[in-house]
């Protein structure tokens, strides 16, 4: 058997419990589910997905650190060249939503 080391980590019991029992349904041990993702992080030399804000997130309830991080990724990917200008943004949410530019953009509804 090959040498195995621990990985500590504090999260929110809730969200602990939820992914575990989504995990235990799949039939997955969360330790394999750490491996994965530890061995995605290294064949991308990074995190193996984005990671942005979702729609909807109300940033004032962010801690210092998590704004931090935010700021940190938004400030590597403007480095690294990962933006699209606003307007391509608005082009592709109107072409996946079938809205045209002034549905998507009108503010007042």
């Amino acid at each position: 058997m090959s040498k195995t080391a621990n990985v500590i980590a504090r999260i929110d019991p809730s969200k602990k419990e939820k992914a575990e029992a989504i995990l235990k349904e799949l039939g997955i041990p969360v330790s394999v589910v750490i491996d994965m993702l530890y061995s995605q992080i290294i064949i991308h030399n990074g995190l193996p997905f984005d990671v942005k804000m979702p729609r909807g997130i109300d940033s004032g309830n962010l801690s210092k650190d998590e704004n931090d991080a935010i700021s940190l990724m938004t400030l590597n990917d403007l480095q690294n060249g990962n933006y699209i200008t606003f307007d391509n943004f608005v082009d592709k949410v109107c072409a996946k939503y079938n809205i045209t530019r002034e549905e998507l953009l009108d503010t007042q509804k």
